[in-house]
């Protein structure tokens, strides 16, 4: 059976946009000074091994919400899980409305299983992205900020995912939000444990503005891949403004040791079964 090529998922404007972002973090790095940044991030220590568990455990949801909206069709969760590894990674590495890995994804399915996976992953895609759907409502039809034609397309598809699996299978959605909460909690753990090894006195409040933050700031910094350097950026101005100076490098160095997590997945997930893109049983 032919693979699918991973190639045919990365375009020159991707390519572009992620350098961009990463000149733009490392020119804050230089900015904040690298060695208070590597001080900061070398203080969360130990805690690193249960970041990863809590993002594992964020990425097996996401999974299970996938598995779910994909029955009655046979995939195993493994497999899903393994696919989900790879989308993510991709993901990582496309902007906000491109998705390359979700497209991946279906691309991956429809050609070892014949299945046409589509809706799940667009469904289980809107799922996780729920508080971001629920900026872009808002932001669409109460501020009546303008929406690029790519964000309103994607937004459209998204939503008909959704309303679809509302009308028709009541239980797989409402189980779908109540995870899509719980992921929630566990990325606001994750804010909270980093924030206390780095900065003692921060409160589960300003981990709580943090964890709301981040959706609105991928909404509006959409064309640099998971708002490379721009997330840094309002996690400094958020704590800069709470705390003072050694606040500023504090948010800085949270989103940063987040990234670091990220990148440990992104690694894992191009890597899994070797080549994550081959399509032969």
């Amino acid at each position: 059976m032919a693979a699918v090529n991973p190639l045919q998922f990365v375009s020159r404007r991707g390519v572009t946009s992620f350098l961009a972002g990463l000149v733009l973090l490392l020119a804050l790095v230089l900015f904040r000074g690298p060695g208070l940044i590597a001080g900061q991030i070398g203080a969360v220590g130990f805690t690193f091994v249960v970041l990863f568990g809590l993002s594992l455990s964020h990425l097996l949801l996401q999974t299970v919400v996938w598995h779910s909206a994909l029955r009655p069709a046979r995939v195993s969760f493994l497999t899903l899980v393994k696919r989900k590894l790879a989308g993510e990674a991709m993901n990582q590495l496309s902007h906000l409305v491109a998705m390359r890995g979700d497209t991946l994804n279906i691309q991956l399915l429809r050609s070892r299983f014949q299945i046409d996976a589509a809706d799940s992953v667009v469904f289980s895609r809107g799922i996780r992205n729920f508080p971001l759907l629920i900026l872009l409502m808002f932001g669409s039809s109460v501020a009546k900020l303008p929406l690029s034609p790519a964000v309103r397309g994607g937004w459209e598809e998204t939503e008909r995912a959704l309303r679809k699996f509302l009308r028709e299978r009541k239980t797989v959605f409402y189980q779908s939000i109540f995870l899509s909460v719980v992921g929630q909690g566990l990325v606001f753990v994750e804010i909270l444990l980093i924030g206390k090894a780095i900065l003692p006195d921060l409160t589960a409040a300003h981990a709580v503005i943090l964890c709301l933050l981040t959706p609105l700031v991928k909404m509006l910094a959409f064309p640099l891949p998971g708002a490379l350097g721009v997330l840094e950026g309002s996690y400094a101005l958020v704590l800069g403004l709470a705390f003072g100076g050694i606040g500023c490098a504090a948010g800085f160095s949270i989103m940063l040791t987040r990234r670091l997590v990220s990148l440990g997945w992104l690694v894992i997930g191009l890597g899994v079964q070797g080549n994550p893109f081959r399509t032969t049983r």
